[in-house]
């Protein structure tokens, strides 16, 4: 079965894992969802929800004594980023499935992926990858060196040989260095993924634009949505949406929220990528009440550091070239 996915977060992202599961539910027939429960929260939550689709993966059972010691000198996102590697090799090695989808938390689908695991097979392929699609203006040299040519969120591995092989390398870089440094080629687990189409055979880079749609990259297509769907298209594509990253997608206050959008448009121009977004809100506000039956939930941002949240979100606008209040306040949407 190819509908096979994995993925980690702790309680800080357990909403947002359920509003991903929510939305698996609705999208992709007969799925498996393995979760790396990264805290007792998170472990605690997932048992209880005891979803037939959701397979709960401690830490106990991927991390052995000399892996607790070498993470436990890693902190934020340098740990998360470390052990993407390792729960795709656990599921397929200890679960046995004959492939494997790694998924960032903050994704949610719209559609069912299954014709991109068809092309990753007809072509012969083992991996797939899937590129940032940067806008190509004058800023994309300086992101491909950055932040990498391809994005950790939608990663495709077969269980077999060649694949196998990739992955195990991928993770000893990961854990040899995991941290953000791009000045010297090291951007967590990201920048790795550079090589490989010229270094590895079997790897497939994902062209289907729906999947993966960003922050840095919805700025490429108009958004419309059609009936109970969402399209994207411009000159060359018109693709429906399958999966958008809410890539730093923040609360800033109990009814402000920080959409991170990239040279964002005019409001007029965006009238059903906010519908998107919106949509989007209220399900994870669903997934908190969930959440909230089987642990302590604190809200993101709300009475706790909102004062600093705004000092840090508007920071982000003052050395941009374009209009800087303009691009902020479209940034945000109230809830």
């Amino acid at each position: 079965m190819k509908n096979i996915f994995c993925t980690l977060f702790n309680q800080s992202y357990l909403v947002r894992g359920l509003a991903l599961y929510s939305s698996m539910k609705r999208c992709i027939p007969g799925f498996r969802l393995y979760v790396l429960a990264m805290d007792e929260e998170t472990k605690t939550a997932l048992k209880a929800l005891n979803a037939d689709e959701i397979t709960v993966v401690s830490i106990e059972s991927v991390f052995d004594e000399k892996l607790k010691k070498l993470l436990s000198n890693r902190l934020g996102a340098s740990m998360f980023w470390t052990c993407t590697p390792l729960i795709i090799e656990h599921v397929l090695t200890c679960y046995y499935e004959k492939w494997c989808t790694y998924i960032d938390a903050d994704c949610f689908f719209y559609g069912d992926p299954c014709r991109v695991f068809d092309l990753i097979e007809e072509a012969g392929c083992s991996v797939g990858i899937v590129e940032h699609r940067f806008r190509k203006d004058e800023s994309y040299d300086e992101h491909i060196k950055s932040d990498g040519r391809f994005n950790v969120a939608f990663n495709v591995f077969r269980n077999e040989e060649n694949s196998l092989k990739i992955l195990r390398e991928w993770k000893e870089q990961c854990l040899e260095q995991c941290t953000n440094r791009p000045t010297e080629g090291l951007f967590g687990d990201q920048l790795y993924l550079n090589e490989w189409p010229g270094k590895y055979r079997g790897v497939y880079i994902i062209e289907d634009d729906g999947i993966d749609v960003a922050p840095w990259n919805v700025n490429n297509y108009r958004v419309t949505k059609r009936g109970d769907d969402y399209w994207i298209s411009n000159d060359h594509i018109d693709r429906q949406i399958l999966m958008y990253h809410f890539h730093t997608l923040n609360h800033i206050s109990k009814h402000i929220v920080s959409l991170n959008l990239w040279n964002t448009k005019r409001r007029s121009e965006i009238k059903d990528l906010l519908g998107l977004y919106r949509d989007y809100i209220d399900e994870c506000n669903r997934q908190q009440v969930i959440a909230s039956k089987y642990v302590s939930m604190t809200e993101d941002a709300v009475n706790t550091g909102i004062g600093e949240k705004i000092k840090g979100f508007c920071s982000k606008y003052k050395n941009r070239k374009e209009n800087s209040l303009v691009q902020m306040f479209r940034n945000v949407m109230w809830i």
